[in-house]
This record gives structure tokens, sequence and C-alpha cells, in this order.
């Protein structure tokens, strides 16, 4: 399918927790959607376009939050954090203390009020765990972490010479200075320390690499329909890598839309992962697997009984499902070519799965 400038438009004040595009980016989005519908750009890379434009915004937010806190913010925090009448100083404020900062500098300034400053909601933690480390070691540490051996390397990245580079005495004294203007009263060594953790984030979101970056990229798009899948709330967050994991070695990972979902999610050789939720899968839909073990990922919620039907699905191997709608929800698997597994995946309401006679035994 193709998307149009409205669609795109959507998708990203979703994401951008309700803050809508700028001029200029209205019209990048218009660019984008012209080349859907001319075939010059396909609809995963005008998803993936509008995503590297929320990395100064939501992904900053989300990744500090999960690194020094070991969860993402709320649904109520993200929109408090990223867009929100109630906070001068939100990332999307355009008169706000973020608005003169560029990327980079937003990941180590949120990096420094979580990790270093008295009243950061991850301080104790991250002093516990980082703070006696010597600096190249927190450099390295965290880039494990952040970035990880095996992205960097399937990345082409030398991730030695990375983590030499973001070790030098220069840039320990840049941010030592940085913390120092900025931060006035942190504890600079574990501001430092903080701070390298922002930088590292940051180049993974701008560079398109890492562990953090591809769980973000996950999450915002599950942001795009408005709804969170992976069961983000106003009351918590959730942990970023599990809820939004990586896919299996050489598959795919494709997010649903509310559009229908048939040729631009068709399945690689590997083991591929679809995730869904009764918002995004639609009797529209038209899921193929290809070859590999592959997954739907799918949960229902809302405060009505969900009647999920009228999909299909060919070679996805595994279905597993989360019913946390009021009400519960049936799940009608009969359009399931090739289906062999169904698992109940932690639900909170009842779960009837039908049309079970067309599985495999």
């Amino acid at each position: 399918m193709a998307y149009t400038s409205a669609e795109l438009i959507t998708f990203f004040t979703n994401a951008n927790a309700g803050k809508a595009p700028t001029a200029a980016q209205q019209l990048l989005l218009q660019s984008y959607a012209t080349q859907t519908q001319t075939g010059a750009l396909s609809d995963t890379a005008a998803l993936d376009r509008i995503i590297d434009l929320l990395d100064s915004t939501t992904a900053v937010a989300v990744q500090s939050y999960q690194f020094f806190t070991g969860s993402t913010p709320s649904a109520a925090g993200i929109d408090y954090l990223v867009d929100s009448p109630l906070n001068p100083n939100d990332l999307n404020d355009a008169t706000g203390q973020y608005a003169v900062l560029n990327t980079e500098n937003r990941y180590i300034n949120f990096a420094i009020n979580l990790g270093a400053t008295a009243e950061g909601a991850g301080r104790a933690q991250f002093a516990a765990t980082y703070g006696t480390l010597s600096f190249r070691d927190v450099v390295a540490v965290a880039y494990e972490t952040i970035i990880g051996s095996s992205a960097a390397a399937a990345a082409g990245i030398d991730m030695q010479a990375a983590i030499n580079y973001l070790s030098r005495p220069e840039n320990e004294a840049y941010l030592r200075a940085f913390v120092r203007e900025k931060a006035p009263g942190v504890d600079v060594e574990l501001g430092i320390r903080a701070a390298v953790v922002g930088q590292i984030m940051s180049a993974g979101a701008t560079a398109d690499v890492g562990n953090y970056n591809a769980a973000t990229e996950r999450l915002l798009t599950d942001m795009m329909d408005g709804a969170f899948a992976g069961g983000i709330t106003n009351d918590a967050g959730v942990n970023l890598l599990t809820a939004y994991p990586n896919a299996p070695t050489g598959g795919k990972t494709f997010t649903l839309t509310t559009a229908p979902d048939t040729a631009a999610v068709a399945g690689s050789t590997g083991d591929d992962v679809y995730v869904a939720t009764n918002t995004t899968l639609s009797a529209a839909d038209v899921l193929n697997g290809g070859a590999g073990n592959d997954t739907l990922l799918y949960a229902s919620t809302g405060n009505a009984a969900v009647n999920q039907a009228g999909f299909q699905s060919s070679s996805i191997e595994t279905y597993a499902i989360t019913s946390d709608a009021v009400g519960g929800t049936t799940f009608d698997a009969s359009n399931a070519n090739g289906l062999t597994s169904i698992v109940n995946d932690n639900s909170s309401s009842d779960l009837v799965v039908t049309g079970l006679n067309s599985v495999p035994t």
C-alpha cells in the first residue's frame, strides 16, 4: 500500500506525544507520502524516516529512563516529558531549555538529570553500579548495554575503537566542563559518567545502531496508531528491551498498522516477529511469514470484549496472545495456515481461541 500525507502526519503526531509536526517536518512527511505513492520509497522506509525525526524528542525520554530507572516512562510520563502544557521545558517546547540543545546534548542533559542530580530517579542505582568504575570502564559497560557487540559488528563498527574514542582524555575533559557549567552542584565525577551514557545513547539513535535504538524504534512504531501494544499505561511504563524485544537471529520485526498490512510485511528467510494489537490486526491483513520459525505477538486492550477475526496468515508458526481487554478476547485462528503453536502470554482477562481444527497436529 501507499501512505497519504494525512496518515504520515497522524503517525508522527501520535509518536511525538501529540505534538504535530512543524511546517518543515510537514513538508518532509508530504514528500515521504508522495514517494510511497510513486514507489520510490517503501512503506517501511517511510515509517523509518518518521522515527528518525523523533530521535531528539520521544526517543530521548524513552532511552534515558530505560537506562537509569530500568523502564520507560508511563504513557502520561511520556506526554509530560515530550509535549505537555504543564511542562514549560518539555522536549518539544519552542521556548524551553531543550530548544537550544542539539540531539547529543539533549541525551546528555537527560542522563545527568536522571543519573547524577540529587533528585534524579536513577541516581542511587547508577551511583552504586557505575560510581566506583573508571571512566573507561563506564564507557565499555554502557556501550555493551546500549549498543551491544553483536549489533556493532553487524553495523561494521569497531567497538573497541568506539570505546577508545569516547574514553579519550579530551572527551572526559569536555564532559567535566559541561557538567560544571550546565549542572552546578552535581557531583562532577558521577556527572561525567552519566553524561557519557547520554553520548552513547545519542550515537546509537543518530546512527540507527544498537539494542536500545532497535527496541525504541519498535516502541515508536507501536505509538503511531495512538496505542501501546507493549503494555505502557498511564500508571506504569515497561522494560523497553523485554516489551519490544529484538527479532530472532536472521529475522525481522514487523509492527502492524491500522491500514491493511499485506505485501509490506512479507517475511524474510529468518525468524520473523509480527507485533499486533486489536487495533492494528484487521480483516484486511494478509500476513506471510515466509521461511523460518515466525511468531505473531498479539495483545488486546481496551474497556470492551474483543472479537478478533477475519485476518489471514501463512507460515507464521507461533501465536503468542495476551488478552488484557476488559471482557476478554475471542481470537479466531481459522485462517492461520501453518500455525503449530499457541501461547497464552500472561493474559489478565479471559482468552478463547477458536478455529483450532485448522491447526496441524
